[in-house]
């Protein structure tokens, strides 16, 4: 759109899923579908402590456009946001900015040595799938989704303390990223029941849609969901908030 549009907008939080590996990606047709102003916050690699790092940080709000206040926060999770949670629970990624306060919307700053570290692929993926992989065995389920549980609930928090009427929605993303594990015992947990009786709506794409999302024909080579899965996914979303359903 040339001009912001004056609908209140929706700010969209993730990993890449979120960021997008489409030209026309999630936001890009969210926006053009519901005539609203769509931001983009998802970081590849990254998961739900950066989106509590950036909504806990007041630079932040900075980027939002100040005349039009947004409506939803939407945070699209896939099951490997478990294994990264926990690695940024111990300070690594962006929860490294929450501890040395610095923003992490500015390019060139210096942050720490662990910091540094985990901006290498296969460091950080050994940290995540070996180091942490104690902590997020079968048994521990409960205590894996109280963390996750209360990041979503300060990310929130800290959301309505600037728009007191915006509306929180996690998108649950049925995932087969190649070489990320399942953890299907946390998706499929009857605890989102929890979220959502604090005033979250959860949306699961396995039933959101009438698409298998990880079979072939929605996914690229490396399970990245293709151009195809994100028309369906943003038509019915779309569709919904148009409509005033969420």
């Amino acid at each position: 759109m040339e001009k912001p549009s004056t609908k209140p907008s929706i700010i969209v939080f993730g990993c890449s899923f979120a960021q997008g590996s489409v030209r026309e990606n999630f936001e890009y047709q969210l926006s053009k579908k519901t005539k609203r102003m769509v931001y983009n916050r998802g970081y590849s690699g990254l998961g739900i402590a950066s989106m509590y790092a950036q909504v806990s940080n007041p630079d932040f709000y900075k980027l939002l456009y100040p005349k039009v206040n947004p409506e939803y926060a939407v945070y699209i999770f896939i099951s490997d946001h478990i294994y990264r949670l926990y690695s940024d629970k111990l300070g690594l990624k962006e929860q490294i900015y929450i501890k040395e306060n610095i923003s992490p919307l500015k390019e060139g700053i210096k942050v720490s040595f662990l910091r540094q570290i985990s901006r290498f692929y296969y460091i950080r993926r050994f940290l995540e799938r070996y180091f942490f992989a104690h902590q997020l065995a079968k048994e521990n389920n409960d205590k894996n989704f109280d963390l996750m549980k209360l990041y979503f609930l300060k990310s929130k928090d800290e959301l309505q303390k600037r728009f007191p009427n915006i509306k929180f929605i996690i998108i649950k993303y049925p995932s087969k990223l190649i070489g990320e594990p399942a953890h299907e015992e946390i998706y499929d947990s009857k605890r989102w029941n929890e979220l959502k009786k604090q005033g979250i709506k959860v949306i699961d794409l396995k039933t959101y849609v009438k698409a298998d999302l990880t079979s072939e024909e929605y996914i690229f080579k490396d399970g990245h969901p293709n151009q195809k899965a994100w028309d369906i996914i943003s038509d019915k979303l779309s569709n919904d908030i148009n409509k005033g359903l969420i």
